[in-house]
């Protein structure tokens, strides 16, 4: 048996050991080890949350749009469409949502920092859903024709895809900032952006676009150029908000007020169309006032939405990062 002072001794040394910094040592060694692979394991939840979570958010903005659809054609008798602010109110309301909600996805995508084709990819693959709900359901509760909605994807798909592109490439390649999902700690460095992005960017486009002719569609390029405006118009703002939101503990306020300034441009556009639609380009000159102001209701919509991407990225841990400096966490 031991006797009382070899027992003290022996915790005497084991306290010693416990706070000695040999020990602190193997206990840090230990915990980052941990983290580490903890860290490996979550980099591809991070990256697969992030895009299903918006392809999940994409469908329900569509369902939502379906329900305001169907419950308009209800009560159609009870609306004034001769009123251009019912009608401008009306159609922000249907449209806007899914409309920023597909630029944010194809921002999303851009802005990421792998090669073309997978950022084609991952847009690809969080829109379709959406556009398959969107077709599935408004044939069967509103009777749509499949293959008119197919050509409009088609249309709208090429256009925020390209202007989406253009921009987002035109950032990440004068300035440090891309996006990322969270990376393993053994994560290779962030390489630059080269000129090789925009080469095959124009092969996609020029085989786009001759899909898009073959299609035979009177109207592909006046559909081509407006989805273009709208996509050179709303990518600047979903990056503005990447930029402000996703840098860590810091705070880029410029980004949402550029992002304000990017969606009134976006919301006055559809209105000024809306307004030379019904009474005319000396109508519209005659009524600027009412169309910025009931721009300011689409603008809001679409700062909602994006505020609601932007907190579905962050809760998967995306970051936007400067290439430069950037360490994997």
């Amino acid at each position: 048996m031991q006797t009382p002072d070899t027992h003290n001794e022996d915790h005497a040394i084991v306290h010693a050991y416990l706070a000695s910094r040999q020990f602190n040592r193997v206990v840090r060694r230990g915990l980052n080890q941990k983290r580490r692979g903890f860290r490996t394991r979550t980099s591809s939840c991070s990256f697969y949350g992030g895009v299903v979570s918006m392809m999940l958010l994409l469908i329900g903005t569509v369902l939502v749009t379906l329900s305001v659809i169907s419950l308009m054609d209800r009560f159609s008798h009870l609306v004034n469409t001769a009123d251009f602010t019912v009608t401008a109110i009306t159609f922000q309301t249907v449209c806007l949502g899914p409309m920023i909600s597909i630029s944010f996805a194809t921002s999303m995508a851009m802005f990421w920092h792998r090669a073309l084709f997978l950022r084609v990819a991952m847009a690809l693959a969080m829109i379709t859903p959406a556009f398959a709900v969107f077709t599935i359901v408004g044939g069967i509760v509103l009777d749509w024709i499949p293959m008119r909605e197919l050509k409009m994807f088609a249309t709208i798909f090429l256009s925020q895809f390209l202007f989406s592109a253009v921009a987002a490439l035109a950032v990440q390649f004068f300035s440090r900032w891309t996006l990322t999902s969270k990376r393993a700690a053994n994560a290779p460095p962030l390489g630059p952006i080269g000129l090789s992005a925009f080469f095959e960017l124009t092969v996609f486009f020029a085989i786009g676009f001759a899909a898009m002719v073959a299609l035979d569609e009177d109207d592909v390029v006046y559909g081509i150029a407006f989805f273009g405006a709208w996509g050179l118009l709303s990518t600047p703002a979903v990056i503005g908000v990447l930029i402000a939101s996703l840098r860590g503990s810091r705070r880029f306020t410029m980004g949402w007020i550029a992002a304000f300034v990017f969606c009134f441009l976006c919301a006055t556009m559809i209105n000024g169309y809306i307004a030379i639609e019904m009474f005319s380009w000396n109508g519209l000159q005659q009524n600027v006032g009412v169309v910025l102001l009931v721009s300011i209701y689409g603008t809001a919509m679409m700062l909602a939405v994006l505020y609601l991407s932007i907190r579905v990225l962050k809760h998967f841990n995306w970051q936007c990062v400067n290439r430069r400096q950037f360490k994997p966490m």
